[in-house]
């Protein structure tokens, strides 16, 4: 199909190559006019989509080529694009690892914390057991003396009830010997008196001493 009919029919004039550069006063660019021509296909294209009776609101997508300049411009803005993406993402990641870094300093500064506090709990529960282990062997010496100053008492009680029992067997035994040396300076002297002699005298003496020595 012939592309200017076509646009003739449906009242679209395209202008022609000479018009445009002189209405533009040669200054247009002439890539740019070159994709205005390129662009009539689709645009009658569209046009006979729309005056058919089975186009129903259906359309189908048209790639045309963008300018080399607008394509450059593109790619540039796309690159810059990726490398600012790229800047972000490696900053998000070096902060990332810094926030790590210091989430760690911060994990291993708490665990040293928490070590050296269990540490001083053992070194208080080992005070502990040893003070209790001295308390406890403290307490078995003590039991251990009292038992002893128990068995020492129990003793000298002992001894001393034995040398009271002594003491009151002496007192009888001396009791006994000075009942008969009474008796015996008694007989000397009523002997004395009935006999009057150096051997009745003698006798009386010597019984008098005797008897002495438990009085005195």
């Amino acid at each position: 199909m012939d592309s200017q009919p076509r646009l003739a029919e449906d009242g679209f004039h395209p202008p022609s190559t000479s018009a445009v550069i002189g209405g533009a006063g040669g200054n247009m660019d002439r890539v740019l006019f070159q994709n205005l021509v390129e662009m009539v296909p689709l645009v009658e294209s569209l046009m006979d989509k729309r005056a058919s009776s089975s186009f129903t609101r259906r359309a189908s997508i048209v790639h045309t080529p963008a300018p080399p300049h607008l394509k450059k411009a593109a790619d540039h803005k796309r690159k810059k694009a990726v490398q600012c993406s790229s800047l972000k993402t490696q900053k998000d990641a070096e902060e990332c690892v810094e926030d790590e870094k210091n989430e760690l300093l911060l994990l291993q500064n708490q665990v040293a914390d928490l070590q050296k506090r269990l540490s001083e709990k053992e070194e208080a529960l080992k005070s502990a057991e040893n003070l209790t282990i001295q308390v406890n062997a403290t307490h078995a010496s003590l039991g251990e003396l009292r038992r002893q100053v128990s068995e020492r008492d129990a003793l000298i009680k002992s001894t001393n009830t034995e040398l009271y029992d002594a003491k009151d067997d002496m007192d009888d035994i001396d009791m006994a010997k000075m009942e008969e040396a009474r008796i015996a300076y008694l007989t000397a002297v009523a002997a004395a008196k009935e006999e009057t002699t150096d051997e009745t005298l003698a006798a009386v003496a010597e019984a008098r001493r005797k008897l002495q020595t438990f009085v005195l």
